[in-house]
């Protein structure tokens, strides 16, 4: 989405600087959140919708960046 992916390895290399009290606040709150919007998203729309197999696709994404970055 605009984010010039070459750059990666080095956001990768300077996450490491982020210190392990503020990854760990990041990750805990970031991944309750998803896990809240894939529960609402089943909730109201069934785990064999269309619409939640697409969230629960970008969130899974979301999760492997987050993954790739230590949180």
């Amino acid at each position: 989405m605009g984010t010039d992916t070459a750059k990666d390895p080095i956001a990768v290399v300077e996450a490491e600087k982020i210190p392990e009290v503020c990854r760990a606040y990041l990750s805990h709150h970031i991944r309750n959140e998803l896990t809240a919007i894939l529960g609402f998203t089943q909730l109201a729309l069934g785990r064999n919708s269309e619409v939640y197999r697409v969230i629960e696709r970008r969130v899974r994404h979301i999760v492997t960046d987050l993954t790739r970055l230590g949180l």
